[in-house]
């Protein structure tokens, strides 16, 4: 097992792995832009070009085959977006909503998210195998999982493996998540969803007493990377019985700390800006901010409206 560095929940199941698994895989056809062509390429001119249309692929790989010496892609890095963004969504709870049905999470997928992988048993492969899983999200965030699945898809099968060419550039996946997000940001900026604002509190799994805190979720963080390095956390060696989960929450946590980890972006943030977010610390901030601003009116924020064609 790896772990170069990061935290396991969002690192790349190759890195985890170490190696490409055995199975058939398909890799889908590079995203077509729903908004206009020339707007992408007067703001990006050589984007269209590089990654021109592809078509869908099969493969298979007879046995798992080992990733020596290990060298880092930029594909690690997008695939760690999608976790981020995973988790985010799926934590998400909006202030106006008090239904405490709506704010537990499926046992199952907090269990994929958060146990420990290794080379033999990695279970966030549940996010890529189900297309639509039922109560991922909260209900107010269900359109996010649209995207979700979009971008899942693209992550079944190694594109390098491809036959085509522009598959096997660094920054392929790069390419694919920006139009599927480009795409999900120009044509949803303006529903009710984008701009609901996420409660302090996060929506938590079966049995807790109380919603996640900031701090309860750095705490199952750092449990997780350090069961993953054989290590106790600070939480297992201050709390041995395991039960910090159900402690009453500190002044700090009740006053909502203005640092929350959830994949980067502010506790209050709405849809359309932790998406923007998650996109843009991964490299492509300038491009698509340019194509949103200059030719949509529409910023990073979710603010403006369309300009006319």
């Amino acid at each position: 097992m790896l772990y170069p560095q990061g935290t396991p929940i969002f690192i790349a199941r190759a890195v985890v792995s170490g190696m490409r698994k055995e199975g058939e895989y398909t890799l889908e056809p590079m995203p077509q832009l729903d908004i206009k062509k020339e707007a992408y390429e007067a703001a990006v001119p050589d984007r269209l070009r590089a990654f021109p249309p592809n078509e869908k692929e099969h493969y298979q790989n007879p046995s798992d085959i080992p990733l020596k010496p290990f060298k880092h892609k930029l594909q690690y890095d997008a695939e760690s977006v999608f976790w981020l963004l995973l988790w985010w969504a799926i934590l998400a709870c909006p202030v106006e909503d008090t239904s405490p049905a709506h704010k537990e999470i499926d046992q199952r997928y907090w269990a994929a998210l958060t146990s420990k992988q290794d080379e033999n048993c990695d279970l966030r492969q549940l996010f890529l195998l189900h297309t639509s899983p039922r109560g991922l999200v909260h209900p107010v965030y269900e359109p996010l999982q649209l995207l979700l699945k979009e971008m899942a898809k693209q992550l079944r099968g190694d594109h390098e493996q491809g036959m085509d060419p522009s598959r096997r550039k660094d920054d392929y996946l790069h390419e694919v998540f920006q139009r599927l997000i480009l795409n999900f940001l120009f044509t949803r900026y303006d529903e009710p969803f984008m701009t609901a604002q996420k409660a302090p509190d996060s929506r938590k799994p079966p049995g807790m007493e109380e919603p996640l805190s900031s701090n309860q979720i750095n705490e199952s963080r750092a449990s997780a990377a350090a069961s993953s390095r054989n290590v106790p956390s600070e939480t297992s060696r201050n709390n041995p019985s395991g039960s910090s989960h159900k402690r009453k929450r500190s002044d700090k946590d009740a006053s909502g700390d203005s640092s929350d980890p959830n994949g980067g972006c502010h506790k209050s943030v709405s849809t359309v800006s932790c998406v923007s977010i998650l996109l843009f610390t991964s490299r492509l901030y300038t491009e698509t901010s340019q194509i949103m601003h200059s030719h949509y009116g529409i910023d990073g924020h979710g603010e403006g409206v369309q300009k006319s064609f």
